[in-house]
């Protein structure tokens, strides 16, 4: 399953404003499938791709 996350935990703000996600609302998604499947994670701003991917290690998800 494909889910963007744009934008690195400390622009939530903006995130949320702008519609798009960061890790923690990516998670929150996540949790409403209800089962597994494989994701993977689209859309990432360039200059915070790096920091995004270790936010997103940090959660432990399976399937990332």
């Amino acid at each position: 399953m494909f889910l963007e996350c744009r934008f690195p935990e400390r622009l939530a703000t903006l995130a949320a404003r702008t519609g798009r996600l960061c890790y923690s609302a990516l998670a929150a998604e996540m949790r409403k499938v209800g089962r597994q499947v494989r994701w993977i994670v689209v859309h990432r701003k360039a200059a915070a791709a790096a920091e995004i991917a270790r936010e997103l290690e940090k959660l432990g998800l399976d399937g990332v």
